[in-house]
């Protein structure tokens, strides 16, 4: 037995001096990584800074696709010297209000196709500290400025964070709107328009209505909101988003029916939390104070700022937090189909209802808030005095 041991140790040494010696006799080589990290970054120049503060790039949302980025993964955006973590997604309603958001656009019906950097229901441009926007007397009607020391402004690049990181989310926050009305045969016209009466609290039958742009040809909705804005005998409008010069350029403006009626123009931005939308707020309900009903609200879509707007004339004429957020939503049914009980459904209403409202009213919850008095001392803090209010309420309530 002790032979036998003695031999099989004499064989290992030998094969370890064999293996050692054909180690050295080989390169030394590095395994390759294998881990998936995403497509090569995107470096891409700014084609153009819209009035909202969105950034447009000079790529397009099909290249991006086509290169191996999908919705649902977080990017690293590298803008002015600054990374910023976001998603990539579709519409602004991927994320939550006041999240950025890499948005892909690809609309061949509106020959639409381009990536963007946005804020939902906010300004990615400030708010990054890559340019400040100036009031100018020259058509637009504002330049953006870039911010002192940024050497290079018009590159962005885009690199991937966490392939799918986002995936489950942007999954349940999926909508898909077009502006083809075939797409909507279940709707009638004022549906499909996103038209309708505000009922909320004391709000009179008949007095005050909301809808998408009955003038702006964009969504594919303005002659059925022009039409139904006809027939509620429409006499005071609330424009919230055009100016004069866009005005006059929409094909049929001059001959459609809420183009002849007393209309303010409000231009205001999407972010609720800068100084220049309360003070739209503000221009936009002395207006209505000053002027006879019925009154119709509208921005593009009849969506955000008309969300916003509404909600909280309905809160200033006692409704509940369930007539609020039942108007509120019945424009993401509209849309896009969206059905009240869904997680869809609730996602929404929290972060571009109820966020809003939160942050305005300075309340940490709207449940068992006086939505009443919390509109009031909003008006209040926008520059409205308590006669002012008060007369909005009775142009809307009586």
């Amino acid at each position: 037995m002790k032979k036998l041991i003695s031999v099989l140790l004499a064989l290992l040494m030998i094969l370890s001096v064999a293996a050692a010696a054909l180690a050295e006799a080989l390169p030394v080589t590095e395994l390759p990584i294998t881990k998936d990290t995403g497509p090569e970054p995107v470096t891409a120049k700014i084609k153009e800074i819209n009035k909202h503060g969105n950034i447009h790039l000079e790529y397009k949302g099909s290249d991006m696709l086509a290169a191996g980025w999908k919705c649902g993964d977080i990017v690293n955006v590298i803008v002015g010297g600054k990374t910023l973590e976001m998603p990539l997604g579709t519409e602004f309603t991927d994320v939550e209000a006041g999240r950025m958001l890499c948005r892909i656009v690809i609309r061949p019906d509106m020959d639409e196709d381009y990536v963007s950097l946005v804020i939902n229901m906010g300004d990615f441009t400030t708010e990054s500290g890559l340019a400040v926007k100036e009031t100018t007397e020259e058509d637009p009607g504002f330049k953006w400025n870039y911010a002192e020391g940024i050497e290079n402004p018009e590159e962005i690049t885009i690199v991937m964070k966490e392939p799918g990181g986002y995936y489950d989310q942007w999954t349940i926050r999926q909508l898909k709107r077009t502006t083809l009305r075939e797409d909507y045969p279940h709707l009638g016209d004022e549906e499909y328009a996103n038209f309708r009466m505000v009922k909320g609290g004391d709000i009179a039958e008949g007095r005050l209505y909301r809808s998408s742009s009955p003038v702006n040809l964009e969504i594919g909705r303005n002659t059925q909101a022009d039409k139904a804005a006809e027939d509620a005998g429409i006499r005071t409008v609330l424009n919230m988003v055009d100016s004069s010069e866009a005005l006059q350029a929409y094909e049929g403006y001059g001959d459609s029916y809420t183009g002849k009626q007393k209309t303010i123009l409000m231009q205001m931005d999407i972010d609720y939390r800068t100084e220049a939308y309360r003070e739209g707020i503000a221009k936009g309900l002395r207006f209505l104070a000053e002027n006879e009903g019925p009154y119709l609200i509208h921005c593009l879509e009849g969506k955000d700022r008309t969300g916003f707007l509404c909600a909280v004339l309905e809160c200033l004429a006692g409704a509940t937090e369930e007539e609020v957020v039942k108007d509120y939503m019945a424009t993401y049914a509209n849309f896009y189909g969206v059905k009240e009980g869904t997680e869809t459904y609730g996602i929404i209403c929290e972060s571009n209802l109820f966020k809003p409202l939160k942050i305005s009213f300075g309340v940490e919850t709207l449940k068992g808030a006086d939505l009443k008095a919390c509109a009031e001392e909003y008006l209040q803090s926008i520059g409205l005095t308590a006669e002012e209010i008060a007369a909005i309420r009775e142009k809307i309530c009586n």
